[in-house]
């Protein structure tokens, strides 16, 4: 409880800080690169703080975008000091330009772990304690075999897609089968409306003018 409540804490601080800067560099027009500045590193400080704090399964790839936001930043600070001292543009290519650009594969490497990361730790463990809390609120047969699915994918580690591509084919045959069952209910379903409203007016149709030809037949 006590580590949930300094969270929270170490949020709203952050947030305010966030504010602060935001108001402060819309405010200080000729201090519009320091205060950019300072909220991009505060970024990159959140994100550490969020790994050290949260502790999560893959740490790796949040320092890794952590460190991109980091260079990218350093960029922007470096030209801006290159220009503030020389009094003169900014040559390109120049070494601002290789910092700047070094964030592109820290953020692609980042991205790329993320993706091909296979992880049964507390991250995937979370995520299967969702899906059945979801499955529970649900209370639905096609819900409860979606879970199972990727339940037993991310246990096993087997292929996601294939897994989804066979449950997908599964369900499909349910769908058809339940359309043909209610499809050979209907005839039966129908002689009821069929016999109480449809052959009566038929029946009408049909006698009516057979029984005004029996009564001009007969004498009056």
């Amino acid at each position: 409880m006590g580590i949930r409540l300094t969270s929270r804490r170490i949020l709203a601080g952050y947030a305010v800080w966030m504010a602060l800067l935001v108001v402060a560099h819309y405010t200080l027009a000729g201090q519009r690169t320091a205060t950019a500045a300072l909220i991009e590193v505060s970024g990159v400080a959140a994100m550490v703080a969020g790994v050290s704090i949260n502790r999560p399964a893959r740490r790796t790839p949040w320092l890794l975008l952590a460190a991109a936001n980091l260079t990218g930043t350093l960029g922007e600070v470096a030209s801006h000091v290159y220009s503030t001292v020389t009094h003169a543009p900014v040559p390109f290519p120049s070494f601002a330009d290789v910092i700047y650009l070094a964030a592109y594969p820290l953020y692609v490497a980042g991205l790329a772990m993320f993706i091909r990361s296979r992880s049964t730790g507390p991250d995937a463990r979370s995520t299967i304690d969702a899906l059945n809390s979801l499955t529970d609120r649900l209370d639905l047969d096609e819900a409860r075999s979606f879970v199972l699915v990727l339940r037993q994918s991310v246990e096993l580690g087997s292929d996601v897609a294939e897994s989804l591509r066979i449950f997908s084919d599964e369900m499909r045959d349910k769908r058809i089968m339940r359309a043909e069952e209610s499809a050979n209910k209907l005839p039966v379903k129908m002689v009821a409306p069929l016999g109480l409203l449809i052959f009566p007016v038929i029946l009408m149709v049909v006698m009516l003018p057979l029984a005004l030809r029996v009564m001009a037949v007969l004498p009056h």
